[in-house]
């Protein structure tokens, strides 16, 4: 089995991504392959391959893990999904599926001055709201530990979770997906 491994050579800027609790899992850096904006169309396209291919994986986690993963998504950018056409923001507000008691639990934690308070309780639907917390992340461990009623430390090891489950689904995805050398 091709063990799943991304490149470190990105043009793109990535966030800080942890280590993952399982050493023998190698460590989950999908932005690493991820070539900047207006490189070659080859490159590019197998960029938005993978970023599809991790997206499908997203979206069946189960939806804690998946809340903890997207909501302070360091692995890179969130927005990358929808810059490339992969997931609309709608769309990944829909996979979040979040309730309303979980939006009035965030809005409290959010550094918003009175004017977006006001605006934050008078937004009616899910879409408005998520567009609301869109522009806020991603969301420190405190925020979503409040949304989800549990503690910080849950909310790291909920992430670590998601994050050793992606890596071995994309491992097998990955290899799984690569032709075979000829000898």
């Amino acid at each position: 089995m091709t063990e799943f491994s991304f490149a470190a050579a990105s043009g793109f800027t990535k966030a800080s991504s942890g280590s993952l609790i399982d050493p023998r899992l190698p460590p989950f850096d999908p932005w690493a392959e991820l070539v900047a904006p207006g490189a070659r169309p080859d490159a590019e396209a197998d960029g938005r391959l993978l970023l599809a291919k991790l997206w499908r994986e997203v979206e069946p986690l189960p939806p804690l893990l998946r809340l903890a993963y997207l909501l302070n998504f360091t692995d890179g950018k969130i927005e990358w999904f929808w810059y490339y056409g992969i997931a609309s923001i709608r769309q990944m507000g829909k996979t979040l599926q979040l309730t309303n008691e979980q939006f009035n639990r965030a809005w409290v934690f959010l550094e918003w001055n009175q004017e977006q308070r006001e605006r934050a309780r008078l937004l009616t639907t899910y879409d408005e709201k998520f567009a609301m917390m869109w522009q806020q992340l991603p969301l420190n461990d405190l925020t979503i530990a409040a949304l989800l009623e549990t503690t910080q430390q849950n909310v790291i090891h909920l992430r670590q979770a998601a994050r050793q489950r992606l890596c071995r689904k994309m491992s097998s995805a990955l290899a799984t997906s690569q032709p075979q050398a000829r000898q």
